[in-house]
């Protein structure tokens, strides 16, 4: 069974849903702040730069990670309680066309720049990531860990046209994988 991410794409954010071990939930990747219209804070300031939603492809799901509190993923990665120990990150690898050479994940947008360091993870303190692919229900990361656990690592990004049809996608996919 794929884990997959079902989007409608706006080019620099993209919200739909996830598919993982059988469930649907909605998720996103890419920020409010990206687009377009977006201007460095200073001079030559470009490695802030908002990139956007994770480019569409095949992708390898990797083992559940603890957060780290020192660069403040208690906060971004977790709900804001203090039990932010019990949330989890997956790294998302590319392979096959989205694997760039010498490492990270190929985004057109970007040619001499790979994007590395994308992940699942819950959305906390601001919606949106920087490419991630967040989710708002907590059950996702028990179902991204059961998946990663049965060795179920291929993970599917597709963008469509509206969301009536991600919607349609995710549930027909779901059900398939319940059979």
């Amino acid at each position: 069974m794929t884990t997959s991410f079902i989007a409608v794409d706006t080019g620099y954010r993209a919200d739909g849903y996830l598919v993982a071990n059988g469930l649907v939930f909605v998720a996103r990747s890419g920020g409010l702040g990206a687009g377009p219209d977006w201007k460095p804070t200073t001079k030559g300031d470009d490695a802030s730069r908002p990139r956007g939603e994770i480019p569409p492809g095949k992708y390898k799901l990797g083992p559940p990670e603890r957060l780290n509190q020192g660069r403040r993923q208690n906060i971004t990665m977790a709900d804001g309680t203090e039990n932010w120990n019990r949330f989890r990150k997956f790294d998302i690898a590319g392979v096959g066309t989205t694997l760039a050479r010498g490492g990270g994940i190929v985004d057109e947008r970007y040619p001499t720049d790979p994007r590395t360091g994308l992940k699942f993870h819950y959305d906390g303190d601001e919606q949106g990531s920087s490419g991630c692919i967040v989710y708002d229900d907590p059950k996702a990361q028990d179902a991204l860990t059961a998946a990663q656990a049965r060795g179920d690592t291929v993970v599917e990004v597709i963008y469509v046209e509206t969301e009536a049809i991600a919607r349609q996608m995710a549930d027909e996919r779901a059900a398939k994988a319940k059979k």
